[in-house]
């Protein structure tokens, strides 16, 4: 490990904190229908693996090359209250548009989300998992505390999340490649040894 971090250009951060919050929507979104329908613990195990997976490939470079995401001790400031207010807002209304399935309201949303300057938040420059968490706890709350119109929008919905969050951790790795950060044998943290 270096002493130097590389600092990553804000369009790379960004794609790694929406594609964190797309992962983990999609995810919530899936289980909230499995738990509508009643599925067994089987599905429940399958979902959580895809949720996970997508979360972990979209959390591996959210901190800066060099720095441990938690060194040191931070002070949390009235500035990331309100941004993680913010976000809780946002994990929300994602929440609360999937479960009254307005498709296009959805599509909307989710190309709104991709022009937030998520990397511009301080909470989310130097905090992104907790802030990641902000958004998930506040579409879970929307999605677990209210009753949807269509219980089959839901596994549609997590998908168009997921579709989403793969197209961006994609964006994300050509950004990264072009920016000389990875090697042509490096993608999403696995090197080609051949």
């Amino acid at each position: 490990m270096s002493k130097h971090p590389i600092e990553l250009p804000d369009a790379v951060l960004n794609a790694s904190f929406l594609a964190l919050l797309l992962s983990l929507a999609g995810w919530t979104l899936v289980e909230a229908w499995l738990l509508a329908v009643h599925a067994g613990l089987r599905a429940h195990l399958l979902a959580s693996a895809a949720g996970l997976g997508f979360a972990y490939f979209s959390a591996k470079r959210l901190a800066p090359i060099g720095q441990h995401p938690f060194a040191g001790r931070q002070r949390i400031s009235r500035a990331d209250l309100w941004c993680a207010l913010w976000l809780l807002t946002i994990g929300g209304l994602l929440g609360i548009v999937a479960m009254r399935a307005a498709s296009l309201l959805l599509l909307t949303l989710l190309c709104a989300l991709y022009v937030l300057p998520w990397s511009r938040m301080a909470l989310c420059r130097r905090l992104p998992l907790p802030a990641g968490v902000w958004t998930w706890a506040g579409m879970a709350l929307a999605t677990f505390g209210l009753d949807t119109r269509d219980p089959m929008f839901l596994p549609l919905a997590g998908w168009i999340c997921w579709a989403c969050a793969s197209v961006t951790l994609l964006n994300r790795t050509l950004r990264l490649r072009r920016a000389g950060h990875l090697s042509c044998g490096t993608t999403l943290g696995f090197t080609n040894h051949g």
